[in-house]
């Protein structure tokens, strides 16, 4: 891992994530690239090994005590000194060619502030792991069609650090929803792309036995925070770990 002043900071927020994290890094620290990147995992009050783990892999491990979301992306985003910030989960898992593919979508698309790629899941049916990529392309559709713009998705995104700043950062009564309000003011500044062809793998707890119950809360939690304007609530980053 190239870490001597990076060009792209990769940001992971992590609570309780001791089975998940050292696949997480594992794909991140084996890039192929020769671009100058680091780190930086988030590790937002565990009570497990999550820090433990993350200091014996080669990434910046930083502490946020104020649980949720939003402040751990908060926090890696201040402590981050790439020029572009890349972000993903602790459940996730990148591909070997996530960094260098990143840095040269910013250099064919020079006037872009940011972009959202896709993903799929890395267990889940064979139905469901179609139903997503599909549910985020006409979501993506929708978001486009109504703001004239796209936005972010927190488990595979990247907005340049400037920008981020300038539109203020990440909202802590936006959860779970902070990735796509942020994405919705850094908008206002200049185009947002998507590309679903940037992929990464994610754990299926979200929804695994219990899809419904995902969608009602995605949709209160949504109405509330961008119909009603109301705070918003994370049920799954903090009681959803395995």
């Amino acid at each position: 891992m190239k870490t001597s002043q990076p060009l792209i900071s990769v940001i992971i927020p992590a609570l309780n994530e001791e089975n998940n994290l050292s696949d997480c890094l594992n794909s991140l620290t084996n890039q192929i690239t020769n671009i100058p990147y680091e780190i930086v995992l988030v590790d937002n009050n565990s009570e497990d090994n999550t820090f433990k783990i993350a200091k014996s892999f080669a990434v910046r491990a930083v502490l946020e005590k104020v649980r949720g979301r939003s402040y751990a992306r908060q926090r890696g985003a201040i402590m981050a000194t790439g020029k572009y910030l890349a972000f993903t989960e602790a459940d996730c898992e990148v591909p070997h060619d996530w960094i260098q593919t990143i840095y040269d979508y910013y250099q064919i698309n020079p006037n872009i502030i940011g972009f959202a790629g896709c993903y799929t899941f890395k267990n889940s049916t064979p139905l469901m792991k179609k139903l997503v990529p599909l549910s985020m392309a006409i979501t993506s559709f929708l978001y486009k069609l109504i703001y004239g713009n796209h936005t972010f998705r927190g488990t595979n995104f990247t907005v340049q650090k400037k920008i981020l700043l300038q539109a203020g950062g990440f909202n802590h009564e936006a959860v779970p929803f902070d990735d796509v309000e942020l994405g919705l003011r850094a908008g206002k500044l200049g185009p947002i792309k998507y590309n679903p062809k940037i992929k990464v793998l994610t754990s299926d707890r979200r929804i695994k036995n219990r899809f419904f119950t995902f969608c009602l809360e995605f949709i209160r939690a949504y109405s509330k925070i961008f119909i009603f304007n109301q705070k918003g609530y994370d049920l799954l980053y903090k009681n959803i770990r395995n």
